[in-house]
Parts: C-alpha cells; sequence; structure tokens
C-alpha cells in the first residue's frame, strides 16, 4: 500500500454540532482511493467528551464555568489516548470551544516560558490552590511578580497564558 509507513494525525475544526463526518467521509474516500491511506474517523466531541458531560445538551456545556469544562476534556483526552494505535486518524472537534479551553487550561509548570507575563495557579502549603490575580514571569533566578519583580513566597503549581483584565 502506498505510503503505508506514514502515521498521521489530522485535525479539522467546525463548529460545535456541526455535520463533520458527512466531510471526513468524502476525505476519507478520496484518500484511500487516490493515496492508499486509509484513516479513521474520531469524532471527539460525541465519541469522548459526551460520555463525560454532566450537563443535558452542548449549549449547558459551554455555559459552564471553565474548570469543569476543562476537567471534562481532560478525562476524555484520556480516553481518547487509550484508544491510539499506528492508524491514521481524522479527528473533528468544534473551533469556537476547543480554541477558548486551549487559551484556558492550566498547562504544567515546567512548560512555563521565560521571561513572559502568564497567570499563576499556586500554593502557600495552608489550603487549596488558588490563582494570583496579577501576571508574573519565570525568570533564570526564578517566579517573580511582574508588577514589582520581586521573588513570589508561595510553590506555582500549574500556569496559563496571561489575560489582562478588560477596562
Amino acid at each position: 500500500m502506498a505510503g503505508s509507513g506514514l502515521h498521521k494525525r489530522v485535525l479539522l475544526l467546525g463548529p460545535t454540532g456541526v455535520d463533520k463526518a458527512t466531510a471526513m467521509s468524502r476525505f476519507r474516500a478520496r484518500a484511500q482511493s487516490a493515496l492508499g491511506h486509509v484513516f479513521r474517523y474520531v469524532d471527539f466531541e460525541n465519541d469522548f467528551l459526551k460520555p463525560h458531560l454532566s450537563v443535558k445538551n452542548w449549549t449547558i456545556f459551554l455555559a459552564q464555568d471553565i474548570s469543569q469544562q476543562a476537567t471534562t476534556w481532560r478525562q476524555g483526552w484520556g480516553d481518547f489516548r487509550n484508544t491510539l494505535n499506528n492508524e491514521n486518524i481524522l479527528l473533528g472537534f468544534g473551533l469556537w470551544q476547543s480554541v477558548r479551553l486551549f487559551a484556558s487550561v492550566w498547562r504544567l509548570i515546567d512548560t512555563a516560558p521565560l521571561d513572559q507575563d502568564v497567570t499563576l495557579l499556586v500554593t502557600d502549603g495552608r489550603g487549596e490552590p488558588y490563582r494570583i490575580p496579577h501576571s508574573c514571569k519565570r525568570t533564570a533566578a526564578g517566579w517573580v511578580s511582574s508588577r514589582k519583580g520581586t521573588p513570589l513566597a508561595v510553590t506555582p503549581l500549574q500556569w496559563k497564558p496571561y489575560n489582562p483584565p478588560r477596562r
């Protein structure tokens, strides 16, 4: 089979709730007939997110607090990862919610960029983790407040891009 040594994953973004399966069906047929590539289509929203929804529909899901959405996404990605093998996959999911979620998901602390303003989730060892309300920076010397340049007296746990408050 032509290209049988290739293992690709193609991402299809489209509006939430729109039928992406029809477009993928045509793409799969064309890829197989013209190139000899066989793909499995995965409707991420319906196959992996929907089983974890704690609400009745997508509208309510999208109106939830972003941390609740992130929990559902993490569960869905965990399930999806467990299905991966060497097959070619066409992955479809909603553009609006995926872009919004990616910008809002907390990331591992060791992946934080140097000398850029970020939002931090921290712990002071006395209670639940909390978000610092102003931007911080990771420097070669450690974490500092972006405003004052002073070292943080807390332990950073996770980070995400900083979005200044709108006025």
